[in-house]
């Protein structure tokens, strides 16, 4: 599939990114970040690379996550540059995160573990269905 060398391109460009755009938690390097995460986020949004609805949906969100907690970073840098104390948009990240989680947490039940056990079920029952010789 032609997806899998663009995977690699925005993985590598993120990577630059991070290394030659300045000091971290500096606004350049979270404009760049965002910039690569949102172009993988059309690429995957136009293309729908995954066969499993389920994986093209968690691709999707761990690229929305990532844009919302580079936005959330910004906010929170310009709030403790005003007041130290202040650390509501921390907040906000945990809550992302929190959420993101409980997502992958759902897509591996749904494409993991729900099978692994229907699977089972259908064998007994099948195994039950069979007069024994």
């Amino acid at each position: 599939m032609l997806i899998h060398p663009w995977i690699f391109v925005f993985k590598a460009t993120l990577l630059m990114v991070v290394l030659y755009s300045g000091e971290p938690n500096t606004l350049p390097l979270m404009a760049w970040s965002a910039l690569v995460e949102l172009m993988q986020l059309f690429l995957f949004t136009f293309a729908n690379p995954f066969l499993d609805p389920w994986l093209d949906m968690l691709q999707k969100a761990g690229s929305v996550h990532q844009i919302i907690q580079l936005g959330l970073m910004g906010f929170y840098r310009a709030d403790i540059f005003e007041n130290p104390k202040k650390v509501v948009a921390g907040y906000f990240m945990i809550a992302v995160s929190v959420v993101y989680i409980a997502i992958v947490i759902l897509v591996i039940a749904v494409v993991v573990v729900i099978p692994i056990c229907c699977s089972d079920d259908a064998e007994e029952k099948a195994e039950e269905r069979e007069p024994a010789a």
